[in-house]
């Protein structure tokens, strides 16, 4: 890399707090950050903004316009909790930009489009769900293709962590597929990964863990409540012990950002589940996709619902490396508990499999490689 390049990162809230804290170990929540600096320095960040940040009038106008543009396109424009005059100042000085989801790629890009009239710039843009929106009415259609026109004219590339998006992505601008990469998302196994022997003999509880919208939680719901022999362990901020009619949860109240557990506990929670459920709505997003990559890491195996959004259909096989359920139907999801929480010897199996998959695919050294050669192709 040329020494005039600056690499910027665009991250939700809390980034640069964790990396004060040096000790990280989900590393893949930030996307190539730590080798991006390990390679070519120092990387600016910038980020969400706290509230008390905020420019008074200039934010509010801001946040006006903001909930316009998401009234009329349907999409995730927030520029009023992203814009400051030090952010700008870094996008300006940068020439490559990572930003992690689309919805920042989306609320950065005034200030990436104004910079770029002074000079040559890279905008490279992880795509969560932002071609997967339901269009509503034919206006929202309108002013939504108008807009990410404007995003896919100016930006540099775009990668997608699931194959159902990216296809989708491709046939609704074909005209922009040479930008559009598909990349599978690899997670931190030096920490992930575990070693030891598998039994589950006397593993007792099946375990949860997220908050995405894209989960099912009324599923979820229905599905501990008439098993109330069985003990379930979850760990997420929409639900509450409330939510459920026995006391067979334990239940640990919190996301990423407000860590209920750290990231050796859950872990531990991992290791010791009989195995872990992710029930899902239907969507093209990939949703659900480092928890099932972590729990398999760890050698604990993964019932997931099968969406149109799931990342990888051709490495996954039911009932050899994962579990598919087709539905989110309570009596298909019992059915398929009941069989699994005694076949000890099929758990194992899967168990072997699946951390055989995620070594071979799915660590984070393979996304940050590909990720490197398409940010400075």
């Amino acid at each position: 890399m040329d020494k005039k390049q600056k690499i910027l990162y665009v991250f939700g809230s809390g980034r640069k707090e964790r990396i004060a804290q040096f000790n990280i170990n989900s590393k893949e929540f930030f996307y190539g950050y730590f080798s991006f600096e390990e390679e070519f320095g120092k990387i600016d960040i910038v980020e969400m903004l706290p509230s008390d940040t905020y420019i008074k009038g200039f934010s509010k106008f801001t946040e006006i316009i903001d909930k316009v543009l998401r009234k009329l396109s349907n999409l995730p424009f927030f520029f009023h909790l992203i814009f400051s005059f030090e952010n700008f100042k870094k996008i300006f000085k940068s020439t490559h930009i990572v930003s992690t989801n689309d919805r920042l790629g989306l609320s950065i890009l005034p200030m990436y489009l104004i910079s770029k009239l002074f000079s040559k710039k890279v905008l490279s843009v992880i795509v969560m769900g932002l071609f997967s929106k339901p269009k509503d009415n034919l206006v929202i259609s309108i002013f939504e293709k108008f807009f990410l026109k404007i995003f896919l004219i100016s930006s540099s590339s775009f990668i997608f962590l699931g194959e159902g998006e990216y296809k989708h992505a491709v046939n609704l601008f074909p005209k922009f597929k040479n930008k559009f990469y598909l990349v599978p998302f690899g997670i931190n196994t030096s920490f992930w990964l575990d070693r030891g022997p598998k039994t589950f003999q006397d593993r007792d509880y099946i375990l949860f863990v997220g908050n995405d919208g894209n989960r099912d939680f009324d599923a979820l719901v229905k599905i501990v409540n008439s098993n109330k022999e069985t003990n379930f362990t979850i760990v997420s901020k929409q639900l509450t012990l409330d939510d459920f009619e026995h006391n067979n949860v334990t239940f640990y109240s919190g996301d990423w950002f407000n860590q209920a557990i750290t990231d050796g506990e859950l872990k531990n929670l991992y290791k010791n589940a009989k195995f872990t459920i992710i029930p899902l709505k239907e969507s093209l997003q990939p949703s659900g996709q480092s928890v099932c990559l972590q729990s398999m890491s760890v050698g604990t195996p993964v019932i997931i619902t099968k969406t149109d959004g799931f990342w990888d259909p051709d490495r996954f096989e039911s009932n050899k490396n994962i579990l598919f359920i087709q539905s989110n139907n309570t009596e298909d999801w019992n059915k398929l508990i009941k069989n699994l929480y005694s076949n000890n010897q099929d758990l194992e199996k899967i168990s072997k499999n699946s951390q055989q998959t995620i070594k071979d695919f799915y660590d984070e050294k393979l996304f940050i490689e590909k990720l490197k050669k398409i940010v400075f192709n």
